[in-house]
């Protein structure tokens, strides 16, 4: 059935929908006859505008594929004027050239709510003001102990750079060592560097020694002498140092050292360090006499010659008054 009210009703809709029908019209009339046009024009240009980016981000992200598999030989390590222990990296000119072409766009507003832009090329031109995208890597003088003060930037992280960073200043030094309290992130450099078959290492409970393999015995064995009188004048050694368990050395270094004359050779160590504690020191070059051999004090025919044990000086008793494990209570060390 139907009521008066639901008539009514009817008849204000359609009186609702005629008014707006003029109001529209109306409305239409006042735009311009190309108003349509121009909002598309206006919009194609805002959409151009926004993608100009698009060419600078593709350069990028080639000098970043080329960043990736590039060979740590081809990597370019410049010390700072008059200073020996800052290096500063670059890569090759072409990939320079393209990360300086890349940077040339700086509106990264424009980028905003864009699905096509890269993160990483994003943070590429917000990071580096003035174009500052090399790294830098410096050294503490004598020790060679490594610093990565602001290790890679973020649009570099996962490429492998650190690590090949790292093994290209190894063969320039020749070595380096961990430094106390060193970074997580730099711990995980020197064990990955410590895989390779191209490094020699030396690891004490604190420190960490890397060595390019391809430097000739003598060097290594001068390096590794400094090394482990290190431990003793930082007192982290203390008494008889025995291989693989005080200090491990790899097994290709210990195995062209020959274990047994390394064994000798660390003893050696110990007992300049004594020598030098008594003000009786060597050379500066310290390890320029050494062989990696004991030197014998008595004549070849002295068989009843006593050679002091190393760990307890001869005493035949350690630190606690007990017999000397090393030498079992006899004072004498290896003839």
């Amino acid at each position: 059935m139907i009521t008066d009210s639901l008539i009514k009703k009817i008849l204000r809709e359609e009186s609702e929908m005629k008014e707006m029908g003029v109001k529209v019209s109306r409305l239409a009339k006042l735009q311009p006859k190309n108003y349509l046009v121009q909002r598309t024009k206006q919009a194609q240009k805002a959409t151009k505008e926004k993608d100009k980016f698009l060419p600078y981000q593709e350069l990028f992200l080639e000098a970043l594929s080329e960043i990736q598999n590039i060979r740590w030989e081809d990597l370019i390590l410049k010390p700072r004027r008059n200073d020996k222990v800052h290096f500063d990296v670059y890569f090759p000119k072409d990939i320079e050239k393209k990360l300086k072409e890349s940077f040339k766009f700086k509106k990264k507003d424009t980028m905003h709510g864009q699905s096509k832009w890269d993160k990483r090329f994003y943070d590429f031109i917000s990071d580096n003001v003035n174009s500052k995208h090399n790294i830098n890597i410096y050294m503490e003088e004598n020790r060679n102990r490594t610093h990565f003060p602001d290790g890679v930037p973020n649009w570099m992280l996962g490429l492998g750079v650190g690590l090949k960073v790292y093994r290209k200043l190894l063969s320039i030094v020749g070595f380096f060592q961990s430094s106390e309290g060193a970074s997580a992130d730099v711990q995980k450099l020197y064990s990955n560097l410590i895989q390779r078959s191209d490094v020699n290492c030396a690891l004490t409970k604190e420190r960490s020694l890397l060595i390019d393999a391809s430097l000739d015995k003598e060097r290594k064995l001068k390096i590794l002498g400094e090394f482990i009188l290190e431990q003793y004048e930082d007192k982290a050694f203390k008494g008889k140092v025995t291989l693989n368990k005080q200090i491990v050395i790899d097994s290709s270094l210990s195995n062209q050292m020959g274990r047994e004359k390394l064994q000798k050779f660390i003893d050696q160590i110990r007992q300049l360090h004594k020598k030098e504690e008594l003000g009786t020191s060597f050379s500066p070059e310290r390890f320029g006499q050494f062989e990696p051999s004991q030197s014998k004090t008595q004549s070849d025919d002295d068989e009843e010659y006593c050679e002091e044990c190393a760990y307890c000086d001869g005493t035949g008793r350690d630190e606690d008054g007990n017999d000397c494990e090393y030498c079992d209570g006899t004072g004498c060390g290896e003839n």
